[in-house]
């Protein structure tokens, strides 16, 4: 070790505070460079009315949406899978803001100051997360109305049984997805996450029976031979709950997504390859089929946790055979569905 270097060992590594973590870049200072008190040219310029977004603009013309997307926000929370630990997730922000006919722009230093202090701290859910940083970004911009939206992905392990000898480990990812609109102190969620599932062609398998029933094979020669051949699709899938009292059941709206589709797996040995398979293929599903399924049991298991919610669910289907792609969406209350299953 060189002469007047300090070793630090592990017990005092965990003991440094995220402040002591915050870098300086050493650039000289503002009056050291012009000369000048920083705080004497603020008071100036607000004297003068030459603080910028405060001055009236030339039309005075409301602008319903303005604001910047930032990336990489570390974002410091208890598991929302989970719930045993703190995790930093990397998350993705857009925020939108509105701005009266009355001012022309926004301060975007104070927006990037919310950000880097907000992310700083750490949250009992999302949440409360982007509800600070939405209430930070309405008091810093003088407005009454703003919408966040946060997008990161949840990295999370899952056992596969494999044999007597045990089970292997797989990496599984959902991507979350979080919004907040604030209006005049009021703050109404709308959550959910995206996954990737695969589903079988019903059409293939129905051509098949009847192609085989014109060969001449009996009715119950056939059922022998179930799941018939089709073609099968990876889809990538999203839920969405607005209007709930938080934080959203993560988990629990996973095991009903699992319960509707089958989502696909990134470690899968030979046996539950097959079983995978098997498992899409013994329930053929149109894409349309997919999204009612999962809203219908999302309902079912959340009717009484979120009675006045609304639910988005929508899919995007990569078909195999051909070279496009087909879409599916529903957007309904728990009130029309819960008509719907009286």
């Amino acid at each position: 070790m060189k002469k007047g270097t300090k070793k630090l060992n592990r017990s005092q590594n965990q003991d440094i505070s995220r402040d002591e973590l915050i870098f300086n870049r050493g650039i000289s200072d503002f009056k050291s460079t012009f000369g000048s008190d920083p705080d004497s040219v603020i008071d100036s310029m607000n004297k003068n009315n030459d603080d910028i977004p405060n001055q009236i603009p030339i039309h005075k013309i409301e602008i319903q949406e303005a604001g910047v997307v930032r990336e990489n926000i570390p974002l410091r929370v208890i598991d929302p899978l989970f719930g045993k630990k703190t995790l930093c997730l990397i998350s993705k922000l857009d925020i939108k803001t509105r701005i009266s006919g009355q001012r022309r722009g926004l301060h975007m230093s104070r927006i990037g100051d919310i950000i880097a202090t907000t992310s700083q701290e750490n949250f009992e859910c999302i949440e409360d997360f982007i509800r600070k940083v939405a209430m930070g970004v309405c008091e810093s911009q003088e407005s009454v109305d703003v919408k966040i939206k946060l997008t990161a992905p949840l990295p999370f392990y899952e056992d596969v049984d494999y044999n007597k000898k045990g089970t292997k480990k797989s990496l599984e990812s959902i991507n979350l997805i979080y919004e907040v609109t604030l209006k005049n102190g009021v703050s109404i969620f709308e959550s959910g996450f995206e996954f990737n599932n695969i589903t079988a062609c019903p059409c293939v398998q129905q051509t098949f029976k009847h192609t085989l029933l014109e060969s001449g094979l009996e009715k119950m020669e056939i059922e022998s031979l179930q799941p018939l051949l089709t073609h099968s699709q990876r889809c990538k899938t999203k839920i969405l709950i607005k209007n709930y009292l938080g934080p959203l059941d993560v988990l629990e709206i996973l095991k009903t997504a699992d319960k509707s589709s089958v989502r696909v797996q990134n470690t899968l040995p030979r046996v539950q390859e097959l079983h995978m398979v098997y498992r899409a293929h013994k329930n053929p599903q149109f894409m349309e089929d997919v999204v009612r399924n999962i809203a219908s049991n999302i309902y079912s298991r959340f009717r009484k946790k979120y009675p006045k919610a609304f639910i988005t669910v929508e899919t995007d289907s990569a078909e195999s055979i051909h070279d496009f792609n087909i879409q599916a969406k529903i957007e309904s209350s728990f009130e029309d569905l819960g008509k719907l299953f009286k």
